[in-house]
């Protein structure tokens, strides 16, 4: 169950989770993952070992399982800090390998060791998500998330980039001895993270009772969207373990030194930083669906060029192959950042440590799926294949796999995905550099007439805009917004459109109420009923009241004319009132204000706007 929080809670709590973000990755950059591959890989560890590390942080999600059951009661964030603290504690094991372990044990000793280290991680997780959703306001989940994503790849471009200018530079005598070097860094950051996290407020706890994981898989894979991601988070697994091989491959079959594949990592990060930043600004007005194909078609065609490139050209072409990586991270990363969006967005705020322990459930059948698939599959090929092309199985699998998703995806909803394909074409990307380049223009004038621009432009992507800036608590930009739909109307703007119009607050009520004359839709004529029967509605309101009736083809009796003449407080609000008049289309009426306004002898410019109506009125007739 979650925590209602404060606002100044939440946004305390966001700043906290951004920095340890940061933090947690200069840890467990360190700590997992690349460098305790490289490590393994040192104390010659074999490819079926090898799978095992790559899919470990999946695999040991699964001991979320026990989470409910062992720790109901608890608070999420305790939960999270506490076995932070365990985390941090068992990364100095590692140390131990080298004095304690004969070398021919030494991959399987550190395989358990890092399995217990995520082991750690894994009964913390289920706790995770559920403060990210406590944290965040509403609306917030997809920036937020984008946010912590792009902070923890910024930790991970300083570990990669860090990790490189040490081995590279050789500070230590051996290369093990400067991977050791790194892990020490990593621990340290490991604790400082664990202290951070005991920061960040109460955020929610574990309910009591039993934990029905086989009721509450039957409810997840009986629900369309849940199913949806539990599939998605299955294959997303299957695919990070095969790509992960991309290290194997790169050291064991092009020979590449342990500084070019951290050089190789650095590229990676950056493209998924590239990535996550683009989300966080695009997440609203690009369809995530289509993101995610096109994600997965661009990661199928990584994975045969992998197929392809023979090993003598790979080797000699090292900035050729980082650029291969970056492109194939890239992808990766957007497909997981969209699923952990999805899965985040989903969670039930009663049951949101339950759900999330059977979504890493999904993370460890797909991991354990693509590892003994790889296993078996070799094992079924000759021996002489296998030593020809190495890795063969895992690429064609990582190739099968992203097909099957981009096909998933397009069939789930195809006619969406192909209507919104266009939202990435250039010119739609061009807008949305351009706006990100309006919201950085100190002068207010000059930022709302170029949104009034963009929202100009004949794209999907600049209407998309209009919709959810009519939502601004920018003034001038809503009002840009309704400039733009007086010309170009859009049916998907009208519910709050018509929420300014019916707010007495709103100091845009008399603009939004001639934006819905030029609208159509069947609820703006009740909304108009309900407007004119207010008794205390300003008389400059109601003049612009009356052409937006009539606009919609409503009688307005020639008696509210008379009544509502003498009260007009200004030349905006009698010109609405002459508007009026024209669309009523009665001649008597019209002349007869005509000939009030001239007897009070008007300004040259009042006179010639009277006379451009009445021209109207005639060509009208």
């Amino acid at each position: 169950m979650l925590y209602t929080l404060s606002r100044n809670d939440q946004r305390r709590g966001q700043k906290l989770l951004a920095w340890l973000s940061l933090t947690n990755a200069l840890g467990y950059g360190f700590t997992i993952g690349q460098v305790i591959f490289l490590l393994a890989l040192e104390f010659g560890a074999s490819d079926f070992q090898m799978g095992f590390f790559y899919g470990a942080h999946l695999i040991t999600s699964a001991l979320g399982l026990f989470v409910p059951l062992l720790l109901k009661d608890r608070e999420t964030t305790s939960i999270w800090c506490g076995f932070w603290w365990v985390r941090a504690v068992i990364c100095l094991s590692y140390f131990a390998i080298p004095f304690f372990v004969p070398p021919a044990f030494r991959s399987w000793a550190l395989l358990i060791l890092y399995y217990l280290f995520l082991a750690a991680r894994a009964l913390a997780l289920p706790a995770y998500f559920p403060v990210v959703r406590a944290l965040a306001g509403r609306g917030e989940e997809k920036p937020l998330m984008a946010n912590v994503l792009t902070m923890g790849q910024i930790g991970l471009l300083g570990t990669q980039t860090i990790g490189f200018v040490v081995l590279s530079l050789s500070l230590l005598k051996t290369e093990l001895l400067n991977l050791y070097l790194l892990v020490g860094i990593g621990t340290l950051f490991n604790m400082v993270t664990s202290f951070l996290i005991g920061k960040l407020p109460a955020t929610g706890r574990i309910d009591r009772g039993k934990f029905h994981f086989r009721r509450l898989l039957t409810v997840v894979l009986s629900h369309n969207q849940l199913r949806e991601v539990f599939i998605f988070t299955l294959l997303q697994a299957a695919l990070t373990v095969t790509v992960s091989y991309l290290i194997s491959f790169m050291k064991n079959a092009v020979h590449y030194s342990s500084s070019q594949i951290f050089m190789f990592t650095v590229t990676g990060i950056v493209c998924a930083m590239l990535v996550s930043n683009m989300l966080k600004r695009v997440g609203n007005y690009i369809d995530s669906r289509v993101l995610f194909f096109v994600g997965y078609i661009v990661l199928a065609a990584c994975a045969v060029i992998w197929l392809q490139w023979p090993f003598p050209a790979l080797g000699k072409a090292p900035l050729c192959a980082a650029g291969l990586y970056g492109l194939t991270i890239l992808a990766l990363a957007m497909g997981g950042t969209i699923v952990l969006q999805l899965r985040t967005s989903l969670l039930p705020k009663d049951q949101a440590v339950e759900y999330t322990v059977i979504f890493e459930f999904a993370n460890m059948l797909g991991a354990l799926g693509a590892i003994f698939f790889i296993k078996g599959s070799e094992n079924l090929l000759p021996a002489a294949f296998v030593r020809q092309y190495p890795y063969t199985v895992p690429f064609f699998l990582w190739y099968i796999l992203s097909a099957v998703v981009a096909c998933f995806t397009l069939l789930l909803n195809p006619r969406e995905i192909i209507r919104n394909l266009s939202s990435i074409w250039p010119g739609n990307l061009i807008t949305l550099f351009q706006a990100f380049q309006v919201a950085r223009t100190p002068d207010l004038v000059r930022r709302h007439l170029a949104m009034e621009g963009l929202f100009l432009k004949a794209n999907q992507i600049s209407r998309d805009m209009l919709i959810e800036e009519l939502s601004s608590p920018d003034i001038g930009t809503r009002a840009a917004c309704l400039r733009v739909l007086n010309g170009y109307p859009d049916p998907r703007a009208v519910p709050k459109v018509m929420a300014e119009a019916m707010s007495d607050d709103s100091p845009l009520q008399t603009d939004a109420i001639t934006t819905l004359g030029f609208q159509r839709h069947p609820e703006i004529v009740p909304c108009l009923q309900s407007l004119s029967m207010r008794e205390d509605l300003p008389h400059d309101t109601r003049a612009t009241l009356l052409k937006t009736r009539l606009r919609h083809g409503l009688t307005v009796e020639a008696e509210e004319f008379v009544s509502l003449y003498p009260l007009l407080p200004s030349r905006r609000s009698k010109l609405d009132f002459f508007i009026a008049l024209v669309l009523q289309g009665d001649a008597a009426l019209l002349f007869h204000f005509l000939e009030e306004e001239l007897n009070r002898r008007p300004s040259p410019y009042w006179s010639q706007t009277l006379f451009v109506l009445c021209g109207e009125f005639f060509e009208c007739r």
